[in-house]
């Protein structure tokens, strides 16, 4: 008589403001960038090159891109991530944007655009708008 041992479930991903999952840690932090950008008519410049500001790391979507942005304005040392809105911290990143998404709504976000009404979470992000919404 053998033992069947269970098979072990695949370790998912699940996006708490839409329910969606995914299989890799890196699919739902661009899902959640996707969330954060607030403007799906950019999320198909797909095939673009997409520049970080910060690092000229190139990027192939502007989903991307803010992912990538979002990693910058973590403060990442000793392995922790901490919340710009009240300090919170966190070991994992994907943690600090469930807690964003769950805790803080569009009143927390405390960067705001001095040529537009919008607001963001992060300044990366916001300078990140700037150049490609205002720049001249």
């Amino acid at each position: 008589m053998t033992d069947a041992s269970p098979v072990p479930k695949k370790k998912t991903y699940q996006c708490i403001k839409c329910q969606m999952t995914f299989e890799t840690e890196r699919e739902i932090q661009i899902h959640v960038a996707n969330h954060m950008i607030g403007e799906p008519a950019q999320l198909q410049e797909e095939g673009i090159n997409h520049e970080c500001k910060l690092c000229n790391q190139m990027f192939d979507s502007p989903a991307k891109l803010l992912c990538h942005l979002i990693e910058h304005s973590f403060e990442g040392m000793g392995g922790t991530f901490k919340c710009p809105v009240c300090f919170t911290v966190f070991v994992q990143a994907n943690k600090l944007q469930q807690h964003i998404f769950a805790v803080h709504g569009q009143e927390d976000k405390i960067y705001d655009c001095s040529q537009c009404p919008q607001k963001f979470f992060f300044q990366t992000e916001l300078q990140n708008h700037t150049l490609s919404q205002h720049a001249q």
